[in-house]
């Protein structure tokens, strides 16, 4: 049963580090269109401008520590 429980844990951790590389590339494109095409976003859209290169650090650092964990892990 534990071997399951571990596989379940890693299999989830492996979704997760594809997400956040994926949320990073989003957030740095969505920051590379404000500066360079001077769009607007949406005030609807949950991360306000500012936030968008911080997001985009922060998921790149969890995706990093994330990607380490399931490296060391193996």
């Amino acid at each position: 049963m534990k071997t399951n429980k571990n596989n379940f844990i890693e299999i989830i951790a492996k979704v997760l580090t594809d997400l956040l590389h994926t949320l990073t590339y989003v957030l740095l494109a969505l920051h590379a269109m404000n500066i360079v095409f001077e769009i607007e976003i949406n005030p609807n859209f949950p991360i306000k401008e500012d936030g968008l290169l911080l997001g985009a650090i922060v998921a790149a650092v969890l995706y990093m520590l994330l990607k380490l964990w399931l490296l060391r892990k193996s």
